[in-house]
């Protein structure tokens, strides 16, 4: 399926279209096009989303809002289809471009300065992975390790100038007065990530520390919402905004759990893990990492305890290093 993209002048546009009046049957052709983009992308058909935004732009080429739907479809896209993600993420890449260039930041929809910030920072995650293949494959026997490590080095370098373009586009959605408190928390969390990728985690840190003040702050608001509503609908709205308000405090917890092992923090990763048990008992990993945490503070009943519950909730292959460095804890009596 090939998509276009958007020109100033499309084959096939009216007069009215080009030079910016819309006939009310042109106006109401784009209102078409653009409910059947929303509701094609809400149903994760990006691929029809697609094809209705653009086919709104045919008629109104500049329509803001078709333009940032057609980004942000490619990106899910390119999210869904990874085989192609290189393409697709040009095209939202340039759509985004395109796009913050036709006004002042501040004026801007918030949702228009995270796509173009999320597409840098996937941008991003694709260079340097194809950078690692890369370094991979110059160490198999008979490769041209010289070539494949010089196009690895290209591939690092222009991994770095995407970190850090969405470093700062991140960065103006956080501080921007526009921004609404999930944009600001989604900017802060891949100020985490991006901050992590270049070696500087006590400033990742502090960015996660950010994310989660601000998402402690709206499931604040939204239960307060909860308590005051008595529609069925809203409720029903209600609770899916708290439980996804839930899914992103548990995954930012985990990456600060994370880098707070690895800088040997081990009392800040039990504080992060214990919070995250809390939402998710059941959660059979974090006992794992908890248990992994416990063992280096030396605290062998909490560890035992971990690591057991681990066992007894996961479900995991014998073979698995996990499950054999849990089993060997508890065999060789916490040693």
């Amino acid at each position: 399926m090939k998509h276009a993209l958007i020109l100033l002048a499309v084959p096939g546009l009216t007069a009215c279209s080009l030079f910016g009046s819309l006939s009310e049957e042109e106006q109401r052709q784009v209102d078409t096009h653009r409910s059947g983009a929303g509701l094609y992308f809400n149903a994760r058909q990006y691929e029809k989303a697609i094809d209705q935004a653009e086919k709104g732009l045919r008629i109104k080429p500049n329509d803001y809002d078709l333009r940032q739907r057609l980004g942000w479809a490619y990106i899910e896209l390119a999210a869904q289809k990874k085989a192609n993600n290189h393409q697709h993420l040009r095209i939202a890449e340039q759509l985004f471009a395109k796009l913050v260039d036709t006004r002042r930041v501040e004026d801007h929809d918030p949702r228009t300065i995270y796509g173009y910030a999320k597409t840098l920072w996937m941008q991003a995650r694709v260079r340097g992975d194809i950078a690692e293949q890369l370094r991979r494959e110059a160490k198999q026997p008979d490769a041209n390790a010289g070539a494949l490590r010089a196009q690895a080095d290209e591939h690092e370098r222009r991994s770095k100038a995407y970190l850090a373009d969405a470093e700062r586009w991140f960065t103006t959605l956080a501080k921007g007065d526009a921004s609404g408190r999930g944009n600001r928390r989604d900017a802060y969390k891949y100020l985490m990530l991006i901050k992590y990728c270049q070696g500087d985690v006590k400033t990742a840190l502090r960015n996660g520390e950010q994310a989660l003040a601000i998402n402690a702050e709206e499931t604040k608001n939204w239960k307060a919402k909860y308590e005051r509503t008595q529609v069925v609908d809203y409720e029903r709205l209600v609770r899916n905004e708290l439980a996804q308000l839930e899914r992103e405090e548990v995954a930012i917890r985990r990456k600060l759990a994370a880098y707070l092992t690895e800088t040997k923090e081990w009392k800040k990763a039990v504080e992060q893990l214990d919070a995250i048990l809390t939402m998710k008992p059941n959660s059979f990993g974090d006992y794992y990492e908890r248990g992994v945490c416990h063992r280096a503070l030396n605290d062998h009943v909490a560890a035992t305890r971990d690591f057991r519950k681990f066992l007894q909730l996961g479900n995991l292959s014998q073979d698995s290093p996990y499950v054999k460095d849990a089993y060997r804890y508890l065999n060789d009596g916490g040693k």
